[in-house]
């Protein structure tokens, strides 16, 4: 698939059959009064991949970072949490949208990885082989396991986005990380100052994108999850995301179809019917649509591969 942006690059053949070149910078961003930033973010009683105060910080740093755009934002997930925070106040309470665990989706393929032990995306099964022999067989890595709940919230983010959207048809919605980490702020900035404008024959997905220099995907062992039979190079990044209001019935049902394909295959290997991976996340569903010609949503890409964060990048989410 090939991304709008105003430069290009090659990648690697293992991202896919779909494209030889991915967007940089440019959305052709015009109307920026047409974006609508929103913030999912849901507390875990115990988050064993990172602490409370991991999120507080991270909360703060986001909104104070969006903040200086002017934009209009809302609070998904736990909204009074969000603008509990002081640099969140901004975003509209009346526009924010409250969930608990019992409305969000795919509850059972959240299920999934949590019982095949899946380690976060940047483990490699090297590692997980020499921490067992070091703790005995698993005990480490029960201690590493991204449990159900995460993946659940990781695997809505489209979902949540898309309900924000019924309300919204003629808004750019922009999804931000609740944490985002500032290696990746230019790239927010060069979709607002870009200008993102509205088109409403656009039924395609903006993600950001790994670079192709991370250690994540230049590394000598590519496995993923603590798995050795996890060897998909992620494609796709869900750190920020955005797509028009009025394609999100579109995306929305491509999305669950590539979920629903995901989750099967990971089902049949954790009962060993399979060699596939037993693992996945929201990144690696994305991946697999991308990747799968008979499931027609369109990528594109918002570049992270620039002198601000390109080859310092390395993230284990």
């Amino acid at each position: 698939r090939v991304g709008k942006g105003v430069m290009w690059w090659a990648i690697k053949s293992e991202y896919g059959t779909k494209a030889d070149v991915i967007g940089s910078t440019g959305l052709n961003l015009n109307d920026s009064s047409r974006i609508l930033f929103t913030i999912f973010y849901m507390r875990v009683k115990t988050n064993s991949k990172h602490p409370p105060e991991f999120y507080q910080e991270g909360l703060n740093k986001t909104c104070t970072y969006l903040r200086q755009f002017g934009l209009p934002g809302v609070a998904l997930g736990d909204p009074d949490f969000i603008l509990s925070t002081p640099a969140c106040d901004w975003l509209n309470k009346n526009e924010s949208i409250s969930y608990t665990f019992e409305d969000l989706k795919h509850a059972e393929a959240a299920s999934l990885p949590p019982k095949q032990l899946c380690g976060k995306k940047g483990m490699q099964a090297g590692k997980v082989k020499i921490m067992n022999k070091r703790f005995g067989e698993n005990n480490w890595i029960r201690n590493n396991t991204i449990q159900k709940e995460i993946y659940q919230i990781w695997l809505n983010k489209i979902e949540v986005m898309a309900d924000l959207a019924e309300s919204h048809k003629d808004k750019q919605i922009v999804f931000v990380d609740a944490g985002l980490r500032d290696r990746f702020y230019p790239s927010v900035s060069n979709l607002v100052n870009g200008g993102l404008s509205y088109d409403p024959n656009d039924q395609s997905l903006w993600a950001s994108v790994y670079p192709a220099t991370s250690p994540l995907i230049e590394r000598e062992e590519k496995t993923f999850y603590g798995k050795e039979q996890c060897k998909t190079t992620p494609a796709v990044m869900a750190a920020i995301m955005a797509f028009g209001g009025h394609a999100g019935k579109h995306i929305r049902d491509l999305y669950r179809k590539g979920l629903k394909q995901t989750a099967k295959r990971a089902a049949l290997a954790s009962k060993g019917n399979s060699s596939a991976c037993p693992c996945f996340d929201e990144e690696l569903v994305l991946t697999d649509i991308y990747r799968d010609e008979n499931i027609p949503l369109e990528i594109n890409y918002i570049t992270q591969h620039n002198s601000a964060i390109g080859d310092q990048y390395y993230d284990t989410t």
